[in-house]
């Protein structure tokens, strides 16, 4: 595993996890613990991790048939619970596709200057 690929792991396995659950608070209780000491010893980009945490937990929540939010929101829309999570479930997909195709792009190398993780890119070495 890479410091640029775990972002997108972490994203991919909390949005299935937020998804099945269909809580978006609750997971941060489970993921924290594991993901933030595995970031910090690969040197990942942390906010870009949290990032994926934050995203992910959202995708899940708004995807998910049963979740309090789309519960409440086909509840005061009057409509039935299917109806409205069927109509959501393809703004969520697109939504999550995006992060996820960007995250797998990043460039994998970086360094960390005056406390700041910096990518390299092909070119971009200044050293």
């Amino acid at each position: 595993m890479t410091a640029g690929l775990l972002p997108a792991l972490v994203f991919l396995a909390m949005a299935a996890l937020a998804f099945a659950t269909g809580s978006s608070w609750g997971i941060y209780v489970v993921t924290i613990p594991i993901v933030m000491p595995l970031a910090n010893s690969l040197d990942a980009n942390i906010p870009l991790v949290i990032g994926a945490m934050l995203s992910a937990s959202a995708f899940g929540s708004q995807a998910c048939f049963y979740s309090d939010s789309t519960v409440l929101a086909a509840q005061g829309a009057g409509c039935n619970l299917i109806s409205h999570a069927l109509t959501q479930l393809p703004y969520t997909l697109i939504a999550q596709a995006w992060p996820s195709s960007a995250s797998c792009s990043l460039p994998e190398s970086g360094e960390r200057k005056n406390g700041f993780w910096r990518p390299v890119f092909c070119g971009n070495d200044e050293r």
